[in-house]
């Protein structure tokens, strides 16, 4: 990047930035004051701005896109197009196998049942689910898929949610997503509990496994997803013209991608999920690893194309002003959709409902819900929101044992993927061998998989301070990467000058080595 006098003893600990823990700042203290660098000061999120910052630049060339269609004729081309690109940012879902579904028991309650089940979304891979049932059915009813946020116990902890909807009268089809309920993906059965304490690190832990062989996360959730509509097909008691999808949270993302995929779902209703990217990235950043398309935003998908590419099906965006979700990205993302759903001239079939609160389900939200099922799915009757005696942790169990991994010991993200890779290094190992040029492709292959920029210019580094020690002498710089991300290193020079140089990066920082007796 720039060049030293050779006689220099060159010692660079990178990695981390300006800005270290109190302790090591007294052991480090002829590097202190860079914090009066306020240009920099922000230096631990410096990575992140500069990622976002290429974000927005994409989401702007989308912006600049849907602002130029003015036709119905050019919104459904711009739909076309967006299904095509959901498809490559998802990846290839598996083969339609057979789903070997299986009804482990039933529950009769007042005025409904339960049927707990488990189906294959792909050989081996079991999806544990409960179906709520009316009493009272006349001919096929509607049915509402609902999906499950981020909680240790899946559809579980919403089940009043359930409840309210199978007693006015909809089929409800609740599943597990993958890492919560009874579909622990890193169980220890030591402890009867997963490794990870939260289910987003469940999550994201599957998640950076599926990014490395090309696949996403997302595929998964939204392959059960879809599966759990074929299930609900072969129900004679469903209407497959009035199915409807819902869920709060990670939930709502869920019910969002789903819908998107699968047409067959005739209403979606989100909750506390829909926003844009841009206001996203601006306050707390994007979440875990199923939420994310991989190379979504830099192919021009924001949240608004979840619902967008459904147009003119009816679509109703619950949201919270105080949510982690930023309110302003959804009223920005409704005046969008706004605009297609006029085109279609169906503008009353794309709404929100708001409530004074924080990422939560509130009475008036859910009584939203229940009002917009009950009109888009021909189902009318009371919307009022009842508060019902919990069911038993008992009487909600799916498995035998309260786990897949104990009792089924089928497939999991790691297995399916792990022999994905297996597949796929058989593969590689035949280009190695057989195919010309492969090795002198590799270098620009890392750099087109890791979004690599050559820099266009060389930066000048800037030079903030020196301290001088017995012997030697420490110098500190930041060096401008891309856009404006900023390098901290320092320089170490002996006082005895010598011609040899050495790069040394430690993960725990500059100064993890840098006191008194330290490397």
């Amino acid at each position: 990047m720039f060049r030293f006098k050779k006689r220099y003893f060159l010692f660079c600990i990178c990695l981390s930035l300006f800005g270290e823990q109190a302790s090591a700042q007294q052991e480090f203290d002829g590097l202190r004051g860079t914090h009066n660098w306020i240009g920099f000061s922000d230096a631990c999120n410096s990575l992140y701005h500069h990622l976002a910052q290429q974000a927005y630049h994409y989401l702007e060339q989308r912006a600049k896109g849907i602002a130029g269609i003015k036709t119905l004729a050019q919104w459904k081309e711009r739909q076309l197009w967006t299904r095509k690109k959901l498809q490559e940012v998802t990846g290839a879902f598996p083969s339609r196998t057979p789903m070997n579904e299986k009804i482990t028991r039933t529950i009769e309650k007042e005025d409904f049942r339960i049927e707990h089940i488990i189906y294959e979304s792909q050989p081996g891979y079991y999806v544990t689910a409960s179906l709520f049932i009316p009493s009272k059915i006349k001919g096929r009813m509607p049915a509402i898929i609902y999906c499950s946020g981020h909680s240790n116990t899946g559809y579980r902890s919403y089940q009043n949610i359930l409840v309210n909807l199978v007693k006015k009268g909809f089929i409800v089809f609740a599943f597990d997503p993958a890492g919560q309920g009874e579909r622990l993906q890193y169980f220890n059965p030591s402890t009867g509990k997963s490794d990870f304490q939260w289910p987003a690190w469940e999550h994201s832990y599957a998640g950076a496994q599926v990014f490395l062989t090309g696949n996403t996360l997302a595929n998964y959730f939204i392959w059960d997803g879809i599966r759990a509509v074929d299930y609900l097909l072969t129900r004679k008691e469903v209407d497959r013209n009035r199915i409807g999808i819902t869920g709060r949270s990670g939930g709502g993302t869920q019910a969002a991608f789903i819908a998107a995929f699968d047409e067959r779902i005739t209403a979606v209703a989100p909750e506390n999920y829909i926003t844009s990217f841009q206001r996203l990235y601006q306050s707390m950043g994007p979440q875990d690893a199923e939420q994310n398309f991989f190379n979504g935003i830099q192919q021009g998908i924001d949240m608004a194309d979840l619902l967008l590419v459904r147009a003119p099906k009816p679509a109703l965006i619950i949201a919270t002003t105080q949510d982690m979700f930023p309110i302003q990205g959804t009223i920005e993302t409704l005046r969008e959709l706004e605009r297609i759903y006029n085109a279609y001239d169906q503008p009353a079939q794309c709404k929100m409902v708001t409530d004074d609160a924080p990422h939560a389900s509130t009475k008036k939200n859910r009584e939203a819900m229940y009002a917009f099922f009950r009109r888009v799915l021909n189902n009318p009757g009371d919307t009022t929101d009842q508060q019902y005696k919990p069911l038993t942790a008992e009487e909600l169990k799916v498995t035998s044992t309260g786990q897949l991994t104990t009792c089924l010991k089928g497939e999991t993200i790691f297995s399916l993927n792990k022999k994905e890779a297996e597949l796929k290094m058989q593969s590689l190992e035949k280009k190695r061998n057989y195919t010309p040029g492969y090795f002198s492709a590799i270098v620009q292959n890392a750099k087109s998989l890791s979004g690599y920029q050559e820099p266009d210019q060389l930066a000048i580094p800037v030079f903030a301070g020196r301290a001088e020690r017995p012997g030697y002498s420490i110098e500190k710089y930041l060096l401008k990467g891309e856009g404006d991300y900023m390098i901290p290193y320092t320089v170490w020079k002996p006082a005895i000058p010598s011609d040899k140089v050495l790069i040394y990066l430690d993960p725990s920082g500059k100064s993890a080595d840098a006191a008194t007796g330290g490397r």
